[in-house]
């Protein structure tokens, strides 16, 4: 089990020491610990911290070393508007969900690390089966690597295959 504690804020420069935050991860598990101001956390398989960056265009992923806090890459995100939360496979491939309000995709996306989207789910925001509505947060079955997503306003959970194929409603 790794243990770290960062103090971190996005602004446009870039990361502040502002809040404190502390994540854990223990194996490959991911664990969401903060969603404020348009930052969103999770722990990738090396136990690193995933910051999901919104706001500031282009909207964008740091990967960031647990142990120092250093910045170890910038994900520019193409084409993905309203970025909630992103994890990462073990192939080192992203999955991102994004959309907010009634202009943009409701949808998932895994991306490779150079943010170019190479496989979705869901398009306009709908209640219909394909449809996402609100995908605010994601999980990984570090096994399996399926991708589990948390539908929001259809009040359900997701289960998609690592290229983001319908696998079954988790839960409704």
């Amino acid at each position: 089990m790794i243990t770290m504690t960062l103090r971190l804020a996005y602004d446009t420069v870039g990361f502040s020491c502002l809040t404190t935050v502390t994540a854990v991860c223990i194996d490959i598990t991911w664990i969401v610990i903060l969603r404020a101001s348009g930052i969103y956390l999770s722990v990738t398989p090396s136990c690193n911290l995933l910051v999901t960056c919104r706001g500031v265009e282009p909207n964008h992923l740091v990967e960031m070393d647990a142990a120092s806090g250093q910045r170890m890459r910038d994900i520019p995100l193409h084409d993905i508007k309203f970025p909630w939360h992103s994890v990462q496979l073990t192939t080192g491939q992203f999955v991102v969900c994004h959309g907010f309000g009634y202009g943009s995709d409701h949808r998932v996306c895994v991306v490779g690390d150079n943010g170019e989207k190479l496989h979705s789910y869901g398009d306009q925001r709908g209640f219909d089966d394909g449809q996402l509505m609100g995908p605010h947060h994601l999980a990984v079955d570090g096994n399996s690597q399926r991708v589990f997503v948390a539908d929001y306003y259809n009040g359900r959970i997701v289960e998609l295959s690592p290229t983001l194929e319908f696998v079954r409603y988790a839960s409704e």
